[in-house]
């Protein structure tokens, strides 16, 4: 493809990035891909990552950074004025850390800010109790396993409960020398499983591949809290000699992020790369994102949406300076969970009570209709 034709690929739209150069017009930007590119992400890793990606696509990337270099595009240098995307995620996640967001009008006896998130409360109270960073990070390891279509509350407090009375389950060594069932009558009776021969048969496996060193780099997060957001990605989709998942219920690509970003915070790990995390996109996080018009991909199936979603908040972080806690500040790691927040108790009581009712500043930028709230 020549020259000529590969610079064809980078586009710009004012109300997309603030008018920065994105590919094709989708919400990628030419930022982004530099960015990966230069932190050491293969052309293969950006294709996966990004499926509308083409190869011709990240070629024009580097020839259009060519061109400003040897300045054929001396516009393209200047510094665009920080995007409507960029204001509202810095909105988001200072009302989140700051507390700010009003969960009074949602009827919430109390706020459900960083403190009360179920993981972080959970790690207050085992660091009170005296346990170690490596096995805080176990424990966390194998709860967030256990954390998906459940009462994230009830089930920490459990997994608190029962670390204080058998904290050798928790134990890679020691679960790996329990049997599946053994593992599985514990669990039951902790409360701590929910679909329990799954649940215990995950604990068993995670425990023995943790115990064989099968995933190196999760160890060293784990056991030294230290480790790289890719790499520890990779290797939660690992398989066995026989086919079979390494990490099972930490391997999907929603709980692996999620996992990634409860090790660095609040499990203490430095974790290189944490930028490159995006946001965990579930229907909760899908909502905000179209009502604030941050992405428009109403319609769309989720395998679709997904990736034009996540770019569009790692844009919007990338060029900020958004709030979030120590490890992952200014990361969409730090986003994920006010960003679902305010979907879960924002955007989602706005939906129920079919209008719109003030719950942080992002609110004033909704674009949702509401048929019995004409002029809202």
């Amino acid at each position: 493809m020549s020259h000529a034709k590969l610079l064809a690929r980078i586009t710009a739209r004012p109300e997309v990035f603030g008018g920065k150069p994105i590919v094709r017009d989708m919400r990628i930007s030419v930022e982004l891909v530099l960015s990966l590119l230069a932190q050491g992400i293969t052309q293969e890793e950006l294709l996966q990552d990004y499926p509308r990606l083409e190869p011709e696509d990240i070629r024009a990337c580097i020839a259009y950074a060519h061109a400003v270099v040897a300045g054929d595009f001396p516009d393209a240098m200047s510094v665009a004025e920080p995007s409507r995307n960029q204001a509202l995620a810095e909105m988001l996640a200072g009302d989140f850390y700051d507390g700010r967001l009003d969960f009074k009008s949602r009827n919430m006896p109390k706020a459900m800010g960083w403190e009360l998130m179920p993981e972080v409360a959970a790690t207050k109270r085992l660091l009170a109790g005296g346990v170690s960073y490596q096995a805080l990070r176990q424990f966390l390891t194998f709860t967030c396993a256990m954390d998906r279509a459940r009462d994230s509350n009830r089930l920490w407090q459990r997994a608190v409960a029962l670390f204080q009375s058998r904290p050798e389950v928790f134990s890679p060594a020691d679960a790996a020398a329990t049997s599946p069932k053994q593992l599985r009558a514990v669990l039951v009776e902790s409360g701590v499983s929910q679909r329990h021969g799954p649940d215990a048969d995950a604990w068993h496996d995670i425990a023995c591949s943790l115990v064989t060193a099968a995933g190196p780099a999760l160890c060293r997060v784990i056991d030294c809290g230290a480790g790289d957001a890719q790499e520890l990605l990779r290797e939660l989709k690992g398989k066995d000699a026989a086919g079979r998942s390494r990490f099972p219920l930490l391997r999907g690509p929603k709980i692996g992020s999620v996992w990634v970003r409860i090790m660095a915070h609040p499990g203490g790990a430095k974790i290189d790369r944490i930028e490159t995390i995006p946001v965990a996109v579930d229907v909760q996080v899908r909502r905000p994102t179209e009502n604030l018009g941050v992405a428009n991909t109403k319609g769309m199936a989720t395998a679709k949406a997904k990736p034009i979603i996540q770019c569009a908040w790692r844009d919007a972080v990338g060029n900020g300076n958004s709030k979030g806690p120590r490890n992952i500040a200014g990361t969409c790691a730090a986003l994920d969970p006010a960003l679902w927040v305010f979907g879960k108790y924002g955007c989602s009581h706005c939906k129920k009570e079919d209008r719109r009712v003030q719950f942080g500043r992002a609110c004033g930028h909704c674009q949702a209709t509401f048929p019995n709230q004409p002029n809202a």
